[in-house]
């Protein structure tokens, strides 16, 4: 069924809906702001854009709940990331309240699917498994700010990335800016929401490698906190990323819910179960 039973749950109910209401609010009220403040017009219509887009996904949580909830997710922390970098600071703390409730929301859904389960040992093991949700939706959305400001926050903020690029000596910057900005976005996009999660998974490893090598981190010893940044952060995320490209982490994904309500071709089903 497309219908998700969590919808069944009278406080997940209240608070879609509630969020569907204060993402309406939010909408308005940065129209009404964007009149008067100047923030450029890349980053005007991207923060209205994925604003509008959280909009749908929100609504769409009603009745899809897995896929919309994850793509509302995603879209509300762009929406939030833009309005920093734009200084429009009460917009920022209303996506913020946003994405509070969708926490909330999540730790819901975990606690109705655990009530599902009676035996002892099943329940430890889906709450680990709700612990790897968590973190694999954390650990996505964390690439967040990096795609924005590459690719959505307008040119003065895209161009002091040119510039940190051409400092480390990276042929066309400007271009590279871009791709690596596409390349965040769907990672992040791929890895948080759950689709071809363990291809994505590798995929976006190999890219903070490379990164990471490019950046000179390597060079600048272990510790994070040393000028210029060490290669302890960034190898720690990779390691993180690569452990779910190891095991099958099907719950709470895309993957999951298309495999469930979709017949699928088998070439493509095989890519999703790989």
């Amino acid at each position: 069924m497309l219908v998700g039973t969590v919808m069944n749950n009278k406080n997940i109910k209240f608070l879609s809906n509630f969020n569907i209401l204060a993402s309406l609010i939010t909408i308005f009220i940065q129209f009404y702001i964007l009149i008067y403040n100047n923030i450029g017009y890349q980053r005007t219509i991207f923060l209205l854009l994925f604003s509008l887009l959280t909009i749908i996904a929100l609504f769409g949580q009603k009745k899809y709940f897995t896929p919309s909830f994850l793509f509302s997710s995603f879209l509300a922390i762009i929406s939030l990331r833009l309005a920093n970098l734009s200084n429009l600071n009460f917009i920022f703390y209303l996506y913020l309240f946003i994405i509070c409730i969708q926490f909330i929301i999540f730790i819901l859904y975990c606690q109705e699917k655990l009530k599902e389960l009676k035996d002892t040992t099943l329940l430890k093991e889906k709450i680990m498994l709700f612990q790897l949700v968590f973190i694999r939706i954390y650990v996505g959305y964390d690439l967040i700010p990096h795609f924005c400001e590459k690719l959505f926050a307008g040119n003065v903020v895209r161009n002091i990335d040119v510039l940190a690029f051409t400092s480390l000596g990276v042929p066309q910057p400007l271009f590279f800016v871009y791709l690596a900005g596409i390349v965040e976005f769907l990672g992040s996009l791929a890895f948080s929401c759950g689709i071809f999660l363990r291809l994505s998974s590798a995929g976006l490893a190999l890219y903070l490698l490379i990164a990471t090598f490019l950046g000179h981190h390597f060079s600048l010893g272990f510790i994070w906190a040393n000028r210029g940044g060490g290669w302890e952060f960034p190898v720690l995320w990779c390691v993180i990323i690569l452990s779910f490209t190891v095991i099958k982490p099907m719950l709470f994904t895309i993957d999951e819910y298309i495999l469930k309500n979709f017949k699928l071709p088998k070439f493509l089903k095989r890519i999703i179960e790989f």
